[in-house]
């Protein structure tokens, strides 16, 4: 999917019709028809692309304007939300109203995050609106951003170890943490003793200036969201 590039509805030179119809002084151009004119929309495209998190942008009806590479793996996988044609609900079916009242209060400005649990497993994906003037002017779209995966994208650790200067002895356990094992598991995943598991993440702790694993972890979850490489 590729992102619009019709931005032939302009109003005269100088002003911009808003929602309601009447004209305001165009002081700098929007975004898109900024990146229209200058030729950045596939940058833009590819920017998207690079980040790990998924990013849907849809219309009132809940089209696929355009999906970034993780989005379209996600929306593949069918993990929270699915294709149906062009538009996308959710998976599950008991959601799907509550879908519809969350894209509701989005479209009428209000940021929301929708909710739900499948297999176990809760998710919140946020929906917030976004003016953008493309096929029509000022046609209301919504931004959905997928809830980050539990764990972040392999490149992105992979740039945090590289960050702390992790052995590669201590690459492997520190991989490890995310998946909520203690030292004993970690030693049996990796086949090494729990002692040295241990060792490994107090040095881990000590290279990321982290006081304890807890707070290691949420600097984790904190780190920007890029796929190195992409």
């Amino acid at each position: 999917m590729v992102i619009p590039t019709d931005c032939d509805t302009r109003p005269p030179a100088g002003t911009e019709p808003d929602p309601s119809g009447s004209t305001r002084s165009a002081s700098r151009p929007t975004a898109a028809r900024y990146a229209a004119s200058t030729g950045t929309l596939p940058a833009l495209a590819g920017l998207l692309d690079h980040l790990d998190q998924g990013v849907l942008l849809i219309d009132g009806t809940c089209r696929v304007v355009h999906a970034n590479t993780p989005a379209q793996s996600a929306l593949d996988a069918q993990t929270v939300l699915c294709r149906d044609g062009e538009r996308v609900h959710p998976v599950k079916v008991t959601d799907r109203l509550m879908w519809r009242h969350t894209i509701e209060d989005a479209l009428r400005g209000q940021a929301r995050l929708f909710d739900t649990n499948v297999q176990g497993t809760r998710h919140l994906v946020s929906i917030s609106p976004f003016e953008w003037q493309g096929h029509e002017p000022y046609q209301k779209h919504l931004v959905v951003l997928l809830g980050p995966a539990l764990a972040p994208h392999p490149g992105r650790l992979d740039s945090f170890a590289d960050h702390c200067d992790l052995t590669r002895a201590e690459r492997r356990v520190f991989l490890t943490l995310l998946d909520d094992l203690s030292p004993k598991d970690i030693a049996l995943r990796l086949e090494v003793a729990p002692a040295t598991v241990r060792t490994h993440i107090r040095r881990i702790l000590q290279k990321s200036g982290s006081p304890s694993m807890r707070s290691l972890l949420a600097l984790i979850t904190r780190l920007p969201p890029s796929r190195p490489g992409a």
